[in-house]
């Protein structure tokens, strides 16, 4: 049987934060294939002017399961990576 030539496909992530001194939380979606890529593309939204207050705070950065239909907490796991000398991309 012939091996199919498959690409890896990125998945669902979701970052909650809080823009300066609101009371709401922001929820905002990317399909990326690592956790790092979603905090590289907040933090280029932040420095670009598009979110519009002087600070974020992040609460969570979530993977999606696909399989339970769940969210996974991956805030941890970004911290964990970019100890051993990986770097954010953005």
């Amino acid at each position: 049987m012939k091996k199919k030539n498959k690409h890896p496909s990125p998945r669902e992530y979701r970052i909650i934060y809080r823009a300066g001194n609101s009371i709401m939380k922001i929820i905002q979606y990317y399909n990326v294939f690592h956790s790092s890529e979603a905090l590289g593309d907040i933090y280029h939204t932040f420095h670009t002017g598009k979110i519009h207050s002087k600070k974020i705070t992040i609460y969570k950065v979530q993977e999606r399961n696909r399989f339970t239909d769940g969210w996974e907490d991956r805030l941890g796991l970004f911290f964990k990576y970019l100890q051993h000398g990986l770097t954010v991309y953005s």
